[in-house]
């Protein structure tokens, strides 16, 4: 029973930091444009600065050890509650640059903990299912998230809808506190060192290439929505919420695919569909085959759950914490260069930043051929075995 309970209270941890940072970021592009006043370069800076906190994701590794896991989890959803109520307080560039990045502080290192957390109580063989579960969830997250904003936007200013959604994030937090005071997750001890170990490289470098794709999806294709097609809020939302509904009806069927196909066919299979979603978007001019790369973007990029999958056979109890932590850094490297870089390129030529994501695709699909048929420990890639030949 205390399994079952910990992993509920996973799951509705990741569905308040999915319902309230979501509620947020459906706004943003239409409050940063409409109150804010961004350009291109502006709206990269952002992406740019509010991805920081990942980049220092490896500060959790010495956070914890004055702090518990399961504790710190909680704290940093109060700090992302926070930020979101702050938003529209601030009608500036660099007041919306400073609520932006207190949200964001909590963001990443709730999801930093909580990626420790879920590998240290699911087990391997359960991790893809209970992923898929998870995915869902938070599919249905979106959903409310998008019909509570959409309640709020047409009849309360963005500085009221924002404040309302971090209120309703934090009794979310404190009836979770409440429902599972008695849970206690497992958290082992870990490595305080910053290690990065050749067993894991080929994980180091799809992580890397992940985060750098995340953000030309995630600051770019909705920006082209409100920038180069000019929707509306209500438009965007509608979007979303046909996004998160495509999302909560299929991913458990994703997690079903991950342990069908294995991590290297599910990864292969992901790249390669958002190489060609990339290169669309690059010269779509129709709103309507626009819409259809981003839901269908969306949901090719969930099958990235089988990189989690793929960590959690190859990695030794004692370097969890240490990788959890060390992986969100190398994912926002990318992330917090990219962002004001594309930006400058977006002002030029919007087409350039959907080849580079592309490219970025293309380069992805060939190291995860390096993947093997069946990861474990020991056998991390194709050359695994060969090494272990010419060892012997």
């Amino acid at each position: 029973m205390n399994d079952i309970n910990a992993k509920r209270y996973l799951v509705l941890s990741v569905f308040i930091m999915t319902f309230v940072f979501n509620a947020w970021n459906v706004l943003l592009n239409n409050f940063i444009v409409e109150v804010g006043g961004f350009n291109g370069f502006e709206t990269g800076g952002l992406h740019s600065l509010r991805e920081l906190p990942g980049l220092l994701a490896f500060l959790v590794i010495y956070i914890t050890i004055y702090i518990k896991e399961q504790s710190f989890a909680l704290t940093s959803l109060v700090v992302l509650c926070l930020g979101v109520a702050m938003t529209g307080m601030f009608e500036n560039v660099w007041g919306i640059y400073l609520s932006s990045l207190i949200m964001s502080l909590g963001f990443h290192y709730f999801e930093t903990i909580n990626q420790s957390l879920t590998y240290q109580n699911v087990s391997k063989e359960e991790l893809p299912t209970f992923m898929g579960d998870v995915l869902s969830k938070q599919g249905l997250a979106n959903l409310l998230a998008y019909f509570f904003v959409f309640s709020l936007v047409s009849v309360l200013s963005y500085k009221y809808t924002y404040l309302s959604i971090g209120i309703s994030g934090l009794v979310l937090v404190l009836f979770v506190v409440y429902k599972f005071r008695g849970i206690k997750l497992i958290s082992r001890p870990s490595s305080r060192k910053i290690v990065l170990k050749k067993n894991y490289t080929l994980f180091y470098i799809l992580t890397f290439l992940k985060g750098a794709r995340r953000q030309i999806f995630i600051v770019f294709a909705s920006y082209m929505l409100v920038e180069k097609f000019n929707l509306s809020v209500n438009q965007v939302l509608s979007i979303y919420m046909a996004t998160y509904l495509v999302n909560f009806l299929f991913a458990r069927l994703i997690g079903r695919i991950v342990n069908v196909l294995g991590e290297r066919k599910s990864l292969i299979l992901e790249y390669s569909s958002l190489l060609i979603i990339f290169i669309s978007y690059a010269y779509v001019e129709n709103v309507y085959i626009c819409i259809a790369l981003y839901i269908a973007d969306h949901f090719f990029f969930s099958m990235g759950i089988a990189l989690k999958s793929y960590l959690k056979k190859i990695i030794h109890d004692e370097d969890i914490s240490s990788t959890a932590s060390i992986s969100f850094t190398i994912n926002h490297i990318g992330a917090v260069i990219l962002p004001v870089l594309l930006g400058g390129i977006w002002i030029s030529s919007s087409s350039l930043v959907f080849i580079i994501g592309s490219t970025l695709a293309f380069i992805s699909v060939i190291f995860s051929l390096l993947i093997p048929s069946n990861p474990y420990i020991g056998n991390e890639s194709i050359f695994s075995d060969k090494l272990e030949f010419k060892r012997g």
